[in-house]
């Protein structure tokens, strides 16, 4: 009998040792961990963030797991739920193009929350987020776009696999107990896209519950509690529930062997990844020809069909909405001259009469030649003197093919953290987890996360 695809991707997160990973691969998870902490640590202050810990009671659930930037420390599923909200709610995440997956959302929250509370070495954390990174990844590009098109959040519901099978390692589950894990994992995979173009707090929820139900899955089934067996596959199961069919060979090929999580891409800008090569496009434009907001008539953007549905829409209703507008990034990135978008500016935009004038004469037009899921653009600027600057951008800057360098990456933490924490305790995660497989245990790093005034102190007495 052959063996399912539920049971192949359980064995092979079962078997991921740090020892046998590529170098490439571990430095690249390395930096994905680092850049999810900073996106937590720079969020915890948010309004959104602040409202779910207090309705999920997480200061009166103690255990011995950390919380990002409040620092308390809870049960590893509630740590995992706020530090998921936390991680996705800046829109800053690692993403991967093909897969339509935020991937750092969900797997860095349920490795770190985990492993803490297991006492886990860096070895071990760096073995369940490879694990979790490649299982995810892998499952979007098999139901994705057709899961997408359904109008599926991907980073949720795939997310909450993917927690799952991170969990599941640290708790170093059997082969046959990692398939309850998914079984279980997949009854409760949820997460609509409906955020888009209001003003929804559900889109980094969405990620938080994807967290929170993967470790809970990995919990159950290491308890000996019973999942489906062929939960992916089965006529009544994820594929034909959420997608409707999927390339199932996309799972399979090249798994232990081919590291997906290599082509995840990072972000410099607090923006919906399809605003991000229109974004560079406008910037390079303006560092050629040096014109201001109030010299351009209008903006025109060509991309790709799911670019357009996901991000083409104005007056948007709160700061979060904003981030996803590329017409009001587009505006927002020219009005403040900046190179890299945070959501500092994204917020400071959005009290500037000259961008929400500006996002109305930015105009997007689909591109019929494009694929579906593109991330490229043709951007042109008409100024009022009549000229017409053009540029194109195949990729965003942050993708594997035009990537970030090392330093811009550290860069993007540091910024984040800093402002937080300070530079010392930022610059000491930093250092910590550049060298992670050499870590007995992330609890101290874990604890210097904390905004708390001494943390630093207690984390290092």
């Amino acid at each position: 009998m052959n063996e399912g695809i539920t049971a192949q991707l359980a064995r092979f997160a079962c078997s991921v040792q740090y020892e046998a990973l590529p170098s490439a691969v571990a430095l690249k998870t390395k930096q994905l961990l680092l850049d999810c902490l900073g996106n937590q640590i720079g969020a915890h202050e948010e309004e959104t963030a602040r409202t779910l810990y207090g309705v999920l009671g997480v200061a009166e659930t103690r255990g011995p797991s950390t919380v990002v930037g409040f620092g308390t420390l809870t049960s590893p599923l509630l740590a995992g739920c706020m530090n998921g909200m936390l991680a996705h709610l800046l829109d800053m995440d690692d993403a991967h193009r093909d897969a339509l997956t935020k991937t750092g959302s969900a797997i860095t929250p349920a490795v770190l929350a985990v492993a803490e509370s297991r006492h886990c070495n860096g070895k071990q954390v760096l073995e369940a987020a490879v694990a979790g990174y490649e299982v995810m990844i892998r499952l979007g590009l098999a139901v994705n776009p057709a899961h997408r098109a359904r109008g599926f959040h991907s980073t949720a519901t795939l997310g909450t696999f993917g927690a799952a099978v991170a969990a599941g390692r640290l708790l170093d589950l059997a082969p046959e107990r990692m398939v309850d894990a998914l079984g279980i994992a997949g009854t409760q995979s949820a997460g609509l896209a409906a955020f888009i173009d209001n003003a929804s707090m559900t889109k980094p929820f969405n990620v938080a519950k994807g967290v929170h139900s993967g470790i809970l899955a990995a919990l159950l089934a290491g308890q000996g509690f019973r999942g489906p067996p062929d939960v992916l596959e089965g006529a009544e199961g994820f594929v034909n529930a959420y997608a409707g069919s999927a390339d199932l060979e996309k799972i399979r090929s090249g798994l232990g062997t081919q590291f997906r999580l290599l082509e995840s891409g990072f972000k410099p800008h607090a923006a919906c990844r399809y605003a991000h090569g229109p974004i560079d496009a406008a910037a390079r434009l303006m560092r050629e020809h040096e014109f201001r907001a109030d010299d351009i008539e209008a903006v025109h953007v060509d991309l790709s069909e799911l670019a357009n549905r996901q991000s083409n829409f104005y007056e948007p209703g709160s700061v979060a909405s904003a981030q996803g507008s590329t017409p009001f990034v587009i505006a927002a990135s020219i009005a403040l001259g900046t190179e890299a978008l945070a959501v500092s500016d994204v917020k400071k935009a959005y009290c500037d009469e000259r961008v929400w004038d500006l996002h109305r004469r930015v105009k997007l037009h689909v591109d019929a030649a494009m694929d579906y899921m593109g991330r490229g653009c043709r951007l042109v600027v008409r100024l009022k003197d009549g000229r017409a600057l053009e540029d194109r951008v195949e990729l965003p800057r942050g993708e594997p093919e035009n990537p970030m360098s090392e330093r811009e990456i550290e860069n993007k933490f540091m910024r984040q953290a800093s402002a937080a924490l300070g530079d010392e305790r930022a610059a000491a995660i930093r250092d910590s987890m550049a060298r992670l497989e050499e870590l007995g245990s992330v609890r101290p790093v874990m604890s210097l996360t904390s905004a708390a005034a001494g943390a630093l102190a207690a984390a290092t007495a």
